[in-house]
């Protein structure tokens, strides 16, 4: 009998955090068969040995290197690890989680969340609240991520996108829609935010307020790595990248990021540079945009970004985003 839930977790050289992780998934109550599929990408810390005399039976353990991925940096790195363990996943459900994250004691948010789904047919996800645990040295503070998530409330995809409801894809469980296949699609940039849109484009977003998953941030992350100066307001700049790969979120992600994208033209124009193993993960985009970066602009450059943060500007204070200032910013910033 195939599972309800299929839950991915990726993990690279963090062996007691997976542990913890899977100790803590292992621990909730779900009234309904499941799975645990581990991806590891090249850990030399004992991760494997760990799985396969600690786990067997418990989880399903698979291995990838994602040097032979050509990944730009660990972000792409992540995503090809993805890329390894989706292809196994027989759920009705899937959830994705990163090794060094965890549940609370106590929790049964996952069957909460496959609960909801089941409930509401009409939805793709099911959103969760979460705990985020951030570490600087010896210092840990923790809070909410969102505080007024209602427990049943349904968002569209407008209003998750309008409403900047971005929350980290591992408080959701998705419905594992087979129509497309994401590894094909995405390859290694099926990373957290290309996750939540792709399953998006099947329905709707439901509710619950449980927030028993614990996002843990500190500087070692790929997040915190590469949100170091610009580089994060460019690289994560959704408006901008996820258009090209889900054409039809365009309108409104253009709609809803317009301020960051003016963001990253002022970038550009004031001569900032990316981080070099970033820069080179933007390439194979060929936006326009993203070429302007660790070059010199010439006159032409000049002009054309600074039409487009007049057009950007304008249109954020009119609140006028139309279809056709959208073909404007196409025509701008992302064609050559």
């Amino acid at each position: 009998m195939n599972p309800i839930l299929s839950i991915i977790v990726i993990c690279h050289e963090q062996r007691e955090e997976l542990r913890r992780c899977l100790d803590s998934i292992l621990a909730m109550k779900m009234p309904f068969a499941y799975e645990v599929i581990v991806s590891d990408d090249r850990s030399t810390d004992g991760t494997r040995e760990m799985l396969e005399k600690e786990y067997v039976g418990k989880v399903i353990a698979t291995y990838c290197n994602s040097d032979e991925g050509n990944c730009a940096n660990n972000s792409q790195r992540s995503g090809y690890n993805r890329c390894n363990a989706y292809p196994l996943a027989k759920g009705k459900y899937i959830a994705f989680v990163d090794a060094d994250d965890y549940f609370e004691a106590g929790t049964n948010v996952y069957a909460h969340q496959v609960e909801m789904l089941e409930t509401h047919p009409e939805c793709a996800l099911c959103m969760a609240n979460m705990k985020v645990l951030t570490l600087r040295g010896d210092v840990k503070r923790e809070h909410m991520w969102h505080k007024n998530i209602q427990e049943g409330e349904i968002l569209t995809p407008e209003q998750y996108f309008e409403g900047k409801w971005f929350i980290q894809n591992q408080a959701f469980v998705a419905r594992n829609i087979k129509q497309t296949n994401p590894v094909e699609e995405y390859g290694k940039r099926f990373v957290d935010a290309i996750i939540t849109d792709h399953y998006l484009q099947f329905g709707n977003i439901v509710c619950v307020d449980d927030y028993g998953y614990v996002y843990v941030r500190h500087e070692k992350s790929i997040s915190g790595e590469i949100t170091k100066g610009i580089d994060g307001w460019v690289m994560y700049c959704k408006g901008l990248y996820i258009p090209l790969l889900i054409p039809r979120w365009r309108d409104p992600l253009y709609k809803a990021e317009l301020d960051l994208i003016y963001k990253v033209v002022k970038y550009a124009l004031a001569g900032e540079r990316l981080e070099e193993k970033n820069k080179r993960a933007l390439e194979d985009l060929h936006f326009y945009i993203y070429d302007c970066f660790n070059r010199k602009l010439t006159l032409v450059d000049f002009c054309r970004l600074n039409i487009a943060r007049f057009l950007l500007w304008r249109t954020i204070k009119r609140k006028n985003y139309s279809h056709k200032i959208g073909n404007l910013i196409d025509k701008l910033l992302i064609h050559e």
